[in-house]
């Protein structure tokens, strides 16, 4: 329920209004919608709720084949690079329903690199809790050269913000921000899961001992 509020403020809301004027607003966006809301989704959901969609072994076999961590990270992170060069960043501002679509694909791959960690199917299982840890790692990396782009570029990148309607701050240093948000906030949120996955396997392990 949290994380299907927190999409409801992020584009029901003011700030969606917001977004499409500041492309820092519009990175948040980005950031909650890859983040934050997937791992609340999969937290929520009961596995009792999947098991009827995995019944069958194709699905079980395109389920583990979708989930693997090399098919998951190269499905989130190639369109969600791609969206960001000029040409069709620019084309998803300016229209509606490529837009709309991007918002989608960017949800349903984030939960796909979400779940060697937080998936709540036994039948498509997590990576081991070492992997995991690697795994969150690996990923700060597309992040951070996409925040790097953003943040050094020369120039204007998206001329859709030049032409907004904006007060106060201008719309090279907007980019900077969004850049620093995605290259640095984006690389600290990653600390967060990784930082839970160390103490569970730790905790494991110490249960372990204790036992024998």
């Amino acid at each position: 329920m949290t994380g299907v509020l927190l999409l409801v403020g992020l584009f029901e809301t003011p700030f969606d209004t917001l977004a499409a004027d500041f492309l820092s607003a519009h990175m948040v966006q980005h950031l909650a919608v890859t983040l934050v809301v997937p791992p609340l989704l999969l937290l929520g959901t009961p596995a009792w709720l999947l098991e009827p969609w995995f019944r069958s072994s194709r699905a079980v076999s395109v389920g583990r084949f979708l989930t693997r961590p090399l098919a998951a990270y190269v499905l989130f992170n190639v369109p969600f690079t791609l969206v960001h060069l000029p040409a069709l960043y620019e084309l998803m501002l300016r229209n509606a329903a490529a837009h709309l679509l991007s918002h989608g694909v960017f949800l349903l791959t984030a939960l796909l690199l979400w779940w060697p960690v937080l998936g709540p199917l036994p039948a498509l299982p997590r990576l081991a809790y070492p992997l995991q840890m690697l795994y969150l790692l690996v990923q700060t990396v597309p992040g951070q050269f996409i925040g790097a782009f953003l943040t050094f570029a020369p120039s204007l990148l998206y001329p859709f913000y030049g032409e907004a309607a904006r007060g106060g701050v201008s719309p090279e240093l907007d980019q900077q921000i969004a850049g620093l948000l995605m290259w640095v906030g984006g690389g600290f949120f990653y600390l967060i899961p990784l930082g839970g996955v160390f103490f569970a396997w730790y905790n494991r392990e110490e249960a372990r001992t204790v036992a024998t």
